[in-house]
């Protein structure tokens, strides 16, 4: 079941560069053959760190391109993409309140 508000698909994106990023993402149509065809809005990339009772999971969510742009919509060409999945719900509610500033429904399961 895919991660989704009533219209934010989000997604854990692995980069061909090994990047792994999490985002909410929008396939869009390119116009023109090798345009980039992938909206990510709000990506963050997800990076390992020491586990701490206040980061179970040992992960840190980090702005994607942070030191170069406060940009938070990028395009990107589905061929740098390696696969998309599912995160697990705690990288969803990490992430909801890094990005909103609360938790967000998650399927059929409210992470409030």
């Amino acid at each position: 079941m895919a991660n989704e508000t009533k219209d934010k698909i989000i997604k854990i994106v692995a980069l061909l560069n090994g990047s792994c990023l999490i985002s909410e993402i929008e396939e869009v149509g390119a116009t023109v053959p090798g345009e980039p065809d992938c909206k990510l809005t709000h990506p963050y990339v997800i990076q390992s760190t020491d586990r701490s009772p206040g980061n179970p999971r040992g992960e840190e969510l980090i702005p994607f391109l942070m030191t170069i742009t406060s940009d938070e919509t990028f395009m990107i060409s589905s061929d740098k993409i390696l696969t998309l999945c599912e995160p697990v719900p705690a990288l969803v509610d990490k992430y909801s309140n890094v990005v909103y500033g609360t938790p967000i429904t998650v399927g059929p399961v409210d992470l409030r």
